[in-house]
C-alpha cells in the first residue's frame, strides 16, 4: 500500500512539473504570437509618425490609440495537463497606444509606464480558467530607428500577490522627439453569466489623432451600448464565423482635456458605454437582449433603470428582513435608546427629532459594529457603495415605519456630477435619499458616515428626484417594508446658498523672535455645511469620530470599553487593538502637516501644536480646529528692513493658466460656498509698514466676489477678506465673470509689504 502511495505521489509530482513546463512553453508561444499580431501586422492608423500641424506645439501627441477585443469559443490554448474543454468564453483584450514626446514635461511623465501583470488560474467546474498579461514596448527614434524595451529587465514590481503583479517599467534612452509605441494584451477565460462593462471617453490629457475601437463578440454574447454627448455610433457587421458581431469605429482629432478645471466628464465629453454578457442580458421590465444581439439603449431606459433600482431596494428589504427577523431586536434597542435620550433631554421630545436621532444612532452603531483589527484607524471617512446605502435605508425604514410610525419616501435621481438623467445606463449611475413627510420634510443621505446634518448632498441639490413611497405588507410573521413602484411622482430637492457652506478663518502672525526671517502663525478654522465635511474627512481619525458620534446619542464609552462590551466571539484582542489606536494617534500629526501644505502649497518648517475644538457631529454644529506652525520663505531681509510675502497668509488661491482663459464648456463646481478670513500681523517694535494700498481689493458680480480691506490698528496690520461662489453651476458665458474675481484673489496672494525700520 505504501509503495502504491509513493508511486502515485511521484506520478502526480512528475505530472505537475510537466504541466508547468508545458505552460511556460505555451506562454512564450502566446507572447511571440501576440507580438507578431500587434507589431508585425500593418495597421494604417499606426503607420504615420508625423505630428499634424495643429498639434506641433503640444507637450505630447497621441498619434494613435486602439482597443480591440476578440471573443471566440474556438480559441483553445491548452496550457498544462489540467486544461479541459467545455463552455468557456475565451478573450483577447489588447490596448495599444502610440505617443510622441514633444517636450521635457511629457518626457518626465512617460519615463515610466505602469501596468498590472495577471498570472492566475481559477479552478471551476470547467477546469482551470487562465488569465495572462503580455506587454511590449518599443521606441521609435526621430531617424526611424526602432528599439525594443526589455520588459523583464526594466520592470520593477511594486506589489506582488498570488494572482497579480503591479509593475513599473522605466523607459531607458527616452528623449524629446521619441515615439513610444506599446501594447498591453490580456488573455483570459470566463464562465457563462456575468456582465462586463466597457467605457470609452473620447478625451485625454493630450490630443489624439486617431482612436480606433474594434470589438468582436461571438454568437453566444449579448451586447448593449449607448453613445452620449455627441459620441458616434458603432458600425456593426457580422463576424467571420457568422452569428456574432463586430463593432467598429475610428474617431479622428480628439482634443485634449488636460487641466480643465470645474468640468464634468460625464456630461461634457463624448462617451460610449457598453455592457456585454456571456449569455443573454436580462433587464427588469424590458425585453431580454438575446445572445448574438447588439442593442442600443432607447429613451425609455432612464425611467426603467430607476424602477429597477427601486425593485432592487425591495429585494434588499426582503433579504435583510429574513436575515434579521425584520430587525426586531435592533428596533427594540433603538426605541429603548430614544426613551433614555429624551428622559435626559426632554426638549428633544418632539416628532421632528425622532428621525435625526435614529439616523445618528445608526451611524454610531456602524462605528461600534464596524471596527476590527483590519480597520484603518488613521482615517475616519468611509464612503458607502450603493448596496450598502440600500441596506442602511432598509434598516432606517424598518425602525421609522414599524417603531415610530413615520411615513417615508425613497428618492432616486442622477447627481449633478454624474451622468445626466437622459443618459442613465446602470443603477450605479443613480443616487438615493430618504425623505420624511410628517410635518416639515427632512432628508437623509446614506452615502457615507459623515452625514451628520441629515441634509441633501450638494451634488443633488436643486435637482428633480423620482419619489417611491414606502409601504408595508404582512409577511414573515410581521410587517415587511417595501416601496411602491407604480405612479411615482417627482420632487425638486432643496438647495443651500453659499452662506450655508462657509469657512471662517482667524489667522494671527508675527515674526519669529529667534529668527526674523521666519513667520509664526496661529490659525483657527470653523467650517459649516459641506466645507465641514471636507475638513472632517481630512483631519479626523476613526477613534475620534466614533467617540464623538456616540456622545451625540448619549453613548460615552471609548472603543476599548465598547470592545469589552462585545460578545466574546466578536471581541478583538485588547493589546493589539490598543496598539493600533495608539499608532493612529501618533500619525494624526501628519494630517495637520498635510493640511497646512495643501492650503499653503508649501510645508511648514515646524508644526508646534494642533487641536480639534469641535468635531461638528451634532446637527448644525461647526467643525473647528486650531494649529500653530512656523513658515520659512515668506520674509526676506533688505538692509535694515524686511520684505514680506503678506498675501501668502491667505492660503493659496486658484490661478488660471493662460491656456484655460478661453472656455467653451459649462462650469461644474462642487457647491456654492464662501470663505471669510480675518488676518492680524503684529509688527515688530520699531517698525512701520508700507504697501497697504495694494491689500485693498474689491470685485463682485453675479457669480461671486473677492474683497479685502486692510488697516493699521496700533502695532498690528489687520486685513479682512471675503470670497464667495454664488452657484455650483455656471454657463460657459459666465467664465469671464468668474475670472474677474479669481484673478483678484490670485493678485492678493502675490502681494508683498515693506516692514520698514523707523
Amino acid at each position: 500500500m505504501n509503495r502504491l502511495l509513493t508511486f502515485l505521489a511521484c506520478l502526480i509530482f512528475t505530472a505537475s512539473l510537466m504541466a508547468q513546463k508545458d505552460e511556460s512553453k505555451d506562454y512564450k508561444k502566446m507572447k511571440d504570437e501576440v507580438n507578431e499580431k500587434v507589431f508585425g501586422t500593418v495597421d494604417p492608423y499606426f503607420k504615420d509618425n508625423k505630428i499634424p500641424d495643429q498639434y506641433k506645439d503640444e507637450s505630447a501627441v497621441i498619434l494613435a490609440q486602439k482597443h480591440s477585443l476578440e471573443s471566440d469559443s474556438k480559441i483553445k490554448w491548452r496550457i498544462g495537463l489540467t486544461a479541459s474543454s467545455g463552455p468557456k468564453y475565451t478573450f483577447w483584450d489588447i490596448f495599444r497606444k502610440k505617443i510622441l514626446i514633444n517636450d521635457q514635461s511629457a518626457l518626465k511623465e512617460y519615463s515610466e509606464l505602469s501596468f498590472n501583470k495577471l498570472q492566475s488560474k481559477v479552478r471551476t467546474s470547467l477546469g482551470k480558467l487562465k488569465n495572462y498579461t503580455f506587454i511590449n514596448i518599443r521606441l521609435i527614434k526621430p531617424n526611424g530607428t526602432v528599439k525594443t524595451v526589455d520588459v523583464d529587465e526594466s520592470a520593477v514590481t511594486v506589489k506582488d500577490d498570488k494572482n497579480e503583479k503591479q509593475n513599473k517599467i522605466a523607459i531607458p534612452d527616452l528623449s524629446v522627439g521619441d515615439i513610444i509605441d506599446y501594447f498591453v494584451a490580456s488573455y483570459y477565460q470566463e464562465e457563462e453569466g456575468g456582465i462586463t462593462a466597457l467605457n470609452y471617453v473620447f478625451g485625454d490629457d493630450y490630443p489624439i489623432v486617431n482612436y480606433e475601437i474594434s470589438l468582436q463578440f461571438d454568437a453566444r454574447i449579448a451586447v448593449q451600448y449607448q453613445s452620449i454627448n455627441g459620441a458616434p455610433n458603432f458600425k456593426i457587421s457580422p463576424d467571420a464565423d457568422g452569428g456574432g458581431n463586430v463593432l467598429n469605429m475610428v474617431v479622428a482629432n480628439i482634443p485634449k482635456i488636460k487641466g480643465l478645471i470645474w468640468s464634468s466628464v460625464y456630461r461634457q465629453l463624448p462617451i460610449i458605454r457598453l455592457n456585454y454578457c456571456r449569455g443573454k442580458i436580462i433587464l427588469s421590465g424590458m425585453p431580454d437582449i438575446k445572445e448574438g444581439s447588439v442593442v442600443k439603449t432607447d429613451k425609455q431606459y432612464p425611467d426603467k433603470i430607476q424602477e429597477f433600482l427601486a425593485s432592487d431596494f425591495n429585494d434588499v428589504c426582503y433579504n435583510s428582513a429574513v436575515s434579521t427577523r425584520i430587525f426586531k431586536d435592533y428596533r427594540e434597542v433603538v426605541r429603548k435608546a430614544w426613551k433614555q435620550y429624551i428622559a435626559k433631554h426632554p426638549q428633544a421630545n418632539k416628532p421632528d427629532s425622532i428621525a435625526p436621532f435614529v439616523y445618528r444612532y445608526i451611524t454610531w452603531n456602524d462605528y461600534f459594529n464596524g471596527f476590527s483589527l483590519e480597520t484603518t484607524y488613521d482615517n475616519a471617512y468611509y464612503p458607502a457603495g450603493l448596496e450598502r446605502q440600500l441596506f442602511r435605508i432598509a434598516e432606517f425604514g424598518y425602525i421609522m415605519l414599524l417603531e415610530f410610525k413615520t411615513d417615508l419616501d425613497l428618492l432616486i435621481l442622477s447627481s449633478r456630477d454624474g451622468y445626466a438623467r437622459e443618459n442613465l445606463f446602470d443603477i450605479s449611475d443613480l443616487s438615493v435619499l430618504v425623505k420624511t413627510h410628517d410635518g416639515k420634510p427632512q432628508y437623509f443621505s446614506f452615502e457615507d458616515n459623515f452625514g451628520y446634518d441629515y441634509a441633501v448632498p450638494p451634488n443633488l441639490q436643486g435637482l428633480q428626484a423620482k419619489v417611491f413611497p414606502f409601504d408595508t405588507k404582512q409577511l414573515l410573521g410581521g410587517k415587511l417594508i417595501k416601496v411602491l413602484l407604480k405612479e411615482s411622482s417627482t420632487v425638486t430637492l432643496p438647495s443651500a446658498d453659499y452662506k450655508s457652506n462657509n469657512e471662517v478663518e482667524t489667522i494671527s502672525a508675527k515674526i519669529n523672535p529667534s529668527d526674523p526671517q521666519l513667520v509664526d502663525v496661529k490659525r483657527k478654522l470653523s467650517a459649516q455645511g459641506y466645507l465641514k465635511k471636507d475638513e472632517q474627512a481630512a483631519l479626523t481619525i476613526y477613534e475620534e469620530m466614533a467617540v464623538q458620534t456616540g456622545s451625540d446619542v448619549d453613548v460615552t464609552d471609548d472603543l476599548l470599553t465598547q470592545n469589552k462590551n462585545r460578545s466574546k466571539s466578536s471581541r478583538e484582542p485588547e493589546d493589539e487593538l490598543r496598539s493600533l489606536l495608539e499608532k493612529a494617534r501618533t500619525k494624526h500629526k501628519e494630517d495637520f502637516e498635510n493640511e497646512i501644505e495643501r492650503n499653503y502649497d508649501v510645508k511648514a518648517k515646524q508644526v508646534n501644536s494642533y487641536k480639534i475644538l469641535n468635531f461638528g457631529t451634532s446637527p448644525g454644529s461647526p467643525f473647528e480646529f486650531e494649529e500653530e506652525f512656523t513658515m520659512d520663505g515668506w520674509m526676506k531681509k533688505a538692509g535694515n528692513n524686511y520684505i514680506m510675502d503678506f498675501g501668502k497668509l491667505l492660503t493659496s488661491q486658484l490661478e488660471i493658466d493662460k491656456d484655460q482663459r478661453q472656455r467653451t464648456k459649462d462650469i461644474y463646481m462642487p457647491f456654492p460656498r464662501s470663505f471669510i478670513y480675518h488676518i492680524e500681523f503684529t509688527l515688530p517694535d520699531g517698525y512701520s509698514v508700507e504697501g497697504l494700498d495694494k491689500l485693498n481689493i474689491s470685485e463682485e458680480n453675479e457669480t461671486g466676489g473677492f474683497t479685502s480691506n486692510a488697516k493699521l490698528d496700533g502695532g498690528r496690520l489687520v486685513v479682512d477678506v471675503s470670497k464667495h461662489y454664488v452657484n455650483a453651476f455656471e454657463t460657459a458665458s459666465k467664465w469671464p465673470l468668474l475670472l474677474s474675481f479669481l484673478d483678484k484673489a490670485s493678485d492678493f496672494n502675490h502681494q508683498k509689504i515693506l516692514i520698514k525700520k523707523l
